[in-house]
């Protein structure tokens, strides 16, 4: 942009440059000076040549810088973009209804019902994982988008929780004889309407996490259009 002001007064200068020094050859000066007006004339032509040669150099050097400079902002903005749609790729299959709600068909055996709870909260903390690992990585940029995508993984991963501690709480009361098999069996219905009442979660996730990456996407295009008219 610098460089595009610059070029009508370079011209201008270029065009108005010979008059005056033709003018300053034909005048009287004051003061004595070594040559006469057509040796300074040579002079100034060689001058203005090789200043103007270096003007131009500049400017192609600058412009090679510009685009070197925009190009390695596209490269690094695109590694980002592929890592950040790996990563959501990741985000969208960490959290599965179905499976979770697996883990609560068999609950009446002591046996599978420990190791049920022990699968849940290994699945559990799979999520929150995955939640911390992304966060840490990307919770920096998108904006709204990423407030919409973090906000709503954070409530689902928070709901499963506690289903987990409602499980977990109604499993150690049900060992310790605090409550009968009816009452624990409330307590898993319970779980299982909070779990259906979180609906198609993969789906949403893709359809937030979509939306963040069409603007990263829309930003990596305009760098990559950036550097490419240069």
């Amino acid at each position: 942009m610098n460089n595009i002001r610059i070029i009508p007064w370079a011209i201008i200068i270029f065009i108005i440059m010979p008059i005056v020094i033709n003018f300053l050859c034909l005048s009287h000066v004051p003061f004595p000076i070594i040559g006469n007006g057509l040796s300074w004339l040579a002079f100034w032509g060689s001058y203005l040549g090789g200043g103007i040669t270096v003007f131009a150099t500049f400017l192609v050097l600058q412009k090679n810088h510009n685009r070197d400079y925009c190009k390695k902002e596209y490269e690094l903005q695109e590694k980002y973009f592929n890592s950040l749609c790996a990563s959501m790729a990741e985000l969208c299959t960490a959290i599965n209804v179905d499976q979770l709600t697996y883990l609560f068909l068999d609950l009446n055996d002591d046996a599978a019902r420990v190791q049920n709870i022990r699968l849940l909260g290994k699945t559990i903390r799979a999520i929150k994982g995955t939640y911390n690992k992304f966060v840490l990585q990307y919770a920096h940029n998108g904006g709204k988008a990423k407030e919409e995508l973090l906000g709503y993984y954070e409530s689902v991963s928070n709901k499963i929780e506690a289903v987990e501690e409602i499980l977990l709480k109604a499993h150690v009361n049900l060992s310790t004889n605090k409550i009968n098999g009816n009452e624990f069996n409330e307590k898993v219905n319970l779980c299982l309407c909070i779990l259906k009442d979180l609906g198609d979660v993969t789906t949403q996730v893709f359809l937030l996490a979509s939306k963040w990456k069409r603007q990263e996407w829309d930003i990596l295009e305009r760098m990559r259009k950036q550097y490419l008219e240069l």
